[in-house]
């Protein structure tokens, strides 16, 4: 495959330039590398770099030298200037019709670096093990021996990857979206099972707390030992990413948040099954999960990151179950994730708004000011916490004075785009239920029966009845489509 160099003439050209961090570039590369062989047509990459990547990144030697001098450039193209083309929806020889037709000095990218890039009269199991074939021919021969005496090590073992660093001490920390996090609870359940007792699992993490307090939990061994010194003497540091990588390509199973790039890279070079095994219990599974002891759960891991832990397992436990659980389990999980980890920004958005739908209006605003405070410190990367936070500003704004806050509309229109929950928040408050629920509320018998109630003297009562009404709310409220946690809880502003 890779000795296939001819250039192509007058053909387009895949043109990889993923600037995420190494799981996207590779991904992106290997994919066009891919599709390009199958289409014959030529392709390019580059490693884009910045104050945060090198020119010549280590991770880059995870390609052979080879492959390096035949496809990379140095330089990159301008924006726009791609044609982004999703090949998933085209067979084989739609594709190459497709490409015959336009202008042999075009570039192409691939439209989901995430998705295996399979045509359509392709099989996956086929489209798998090509790709696996591809992937290692363009490897560096110290990353395929490494691969190698990693296979030869051991046999059948389950490989869990969940990266806390970023997500409980850095940049991710204030705003963690579900879709890359690996709950401790639910793993630890998986971990559990009387059917996993006999398997090797291995659970591997950039927080070694983190591990070390599962295995306390589970009386049992996690970590992983290999070492490849090789590797070690190769890449010095930076071996750990690929020790780790080839761990995970070698597993039987992968289990894996859906949205790690680096996870999704490991399984397709070892053409390995990745599993997001939270986002697929069934209610029975959920509900067992909450009967846990889950304070107890908490004392197993070091005090440095306890609460940040248990802040971010609870919330993103609802982010992913809240349609399984009824309102005073929100109450009450809501309640925990906030006063663990009181700088967690998603957490004191979400307890802020169940603040001010008790009546508690003073209170909430001292902990928006707080988390609003938090947000504007820190630097926002890919999932800025400021977009979540001004989201539920807006919507609590709108809701006291019935007037949309046009000055926080535009801060959060501004922010950078590529951002994911800045084109959520915004998708959000497009969506027809801010719009039509509020010119509804004006109407509904139960807003009326709220300020009458809010109006008399015995609180206790009060805070009962408003709890009894938004569990009512709750139980009937359709989830949002977006299926962001902190949105239904917002939209039972506009529901009572």
């Amino acid at each position: 495959m890779i000795a296939n160099r001819k250039v192509y003439e007058n053909r387009p050209t895949l043109f990889a330039n993923n600037w995420d961090r190494f799981g996207g570039r590779a991904l992106d590369i290997l994919n066009c590398f891919y599709v390009a062989q199958k289409l014959q047509i030529n392709f390019k990459f580059f490693w884009p770099y910045n104050s945060f990547f090198s020119q010549d990144d280590p991770h880059l030697r995870f390609f052979s030298q080879d492959f390096q001098d035949m496809y990379r450039v140095e330089t990159d193209l301008d924006p726009g200037s791609k044609e982004i083309v999703d090949f998933n929806d085209y067979t084989l020889q739609s594709a190459k019709i497709f490409v015959a037709s336009i202008d042999s000095t075009a570039n192409l990218g691939v439209a989901n670096f995430m998705s295996l890039p399979r045509f359509l009269d392709d099989s996956e199991e086929n489209c798998t093990k090509e790709y696996v074939a591809h992937a290692h021919s363009v490897m560096s021969i110290e990353v395929r021996n490494a691969s190698v005496e990693i296979d030869n090590s051991e046999t059948g073992w389950i490989t869990i990857h969940g990266r806390y660093g970023d997500l409980i001490d850095g940049d991710f920390k204030h705003y963690v979206p579900k879709t890359k996090y690996v709950n401790t609870l639910v793993y630890r359940k998986f971990i559990e099972q009387p059917r996993n007792n006999a398997v090797e699992i291995r659970f591997l993490s950039d927080s070694t707390s983190v591990v070390e307090g599962l295995e306390k939990i589970a009386k049992r061994n996690l970590s992983s030992e290999f070492h490849s010194q090789q590797l070690i003497e190769t890449f010095g540091k930076d071996a750990r990413d690929f020790i780790d990588i080839l761990i995970m390509a070698n597993s039987d199973l992968i289990l894996a948040p859906n949205s790690s790039a680096y996870s999704i890279l490991a399984s397709r070079i070892g053409g390995t099954k990745i599993l997001d095994f939270q986002s697929s219990l069934h209610e029975n599974n959920v509900l067992e999960i909450l009967e846990l002891d889950i304070d107890k759960h908490y004392e197993q891991f070091s005090l440095q990151i306890r609460g940040n832990l248990k802040a971010r397992d609870l919330i993103n436990f609802l982010q992913n179950h809240y349609k399984s659980v009824d309102f005073s389990t929100v109450l009450k999980l809501s309640y925990k994730s906030y006063s663990a980890d009181s700088e967690y920004v998603y957490a004191a958005c979400i307890w802020s708004a169940i603040q001010f739908l008790l009546g508690e209006k003073h209170q909430a605003k001292i902990i928006m000011a707080h988390a609003e405070e938090v947000a504007r410190s820190v630097m926002h990367v890919h999932h800025d916490p400021l977009a979540i936070l001004l989201v539920t500003k807006f919507c609590l704004s709108v809701f006291e004075t019935k007037d949309a806050n046009l000055f926080i509309m535009s801060e959060l229109s501004e922010l950078k785009t590529y951002q994911f929950s800045t084109i959520i928040a915004i998708g959000y408050l497009e969506n027809w239920k801010w719009r039509r629920g509020l010119e509804m509320r004006q109407v509904n018998t139960q807003s009326h029966l709220l300020r009458f109630f809010t109006t008399l003297t015995f609180r206790v009562k009060i805070v009962a009845l408003r709890k009894y009404l938004l569990s009512r709310t709750w139980k009937n409220l359709p989830k949002d489509t977006y299926d962001e946690f902190l949105f239904s809880i917002l939209d039972l502003f506009v529901k009572i």
